[in-house]
């Protein structure tokens, strides 16, 4: 839910709370000003490059065409740590133990589905509800 797309779109209320991480392979890095001075990769044309540039103003950011490739380039050591969506890099790390998502984000990201304008009431209306009322079975 960017503004750019709010513009464009109507949001329902969001269902999912994200954010921006850094996965680290080299033990010395166990927060995130140690990656001040080093190399960070991270999608080219995220939405992420502003808020890395924020909170790591003196790293290089090193832009990569995908999440492989900045894998690939972590695993190799040319870049230090690599920038993207925490649930991603979650997953990254369970398949690779060795890396370590360094426990400060850098950003907090609230999902949304993205409506047409008329829609976006009529989506969120049983977010709203208790889960009783929405026909969700509530454990008891």
């Amino acid at each position: 839910m960017t503004p750019e797309r709010m513009r464009l779109v109507s949001f329902s209320l969001p269902y999912y709370l994200d954010g921006a991480g850094f996965l680290v392979r080299d033990a010395q890095f166990t927060r995130l000003q140690d990656l001040q001075r080093r190399r960070v990769g991270l999608l080219q044309g995220s939405s992420l490059v502003p808020t890395v540039r924020h909170v790591l103003p003196q790293a290089t950011l090193v832009p990569l065409l995908s999440y492989q490739e900045g894998y690939g380039q972590l695993s190799r050591g040319q870049v230090d740590a690599f920038a993207g969506d925490v649930t991603t890099l979650v997953g990254w790390q369970q398949e690779h133990p060795g890396y370590t998502l360094l426990p400060t984000l850098a950003s907090t990201e609230p999902l949304a589905i993205a409506l047409p304008r008329v829609l976006s009431s009529t989506i969120s209306a049983p977010l709203l509800m208790p889960r009783s009322q929405a026909g969700m079975k509530v454990a008891g």
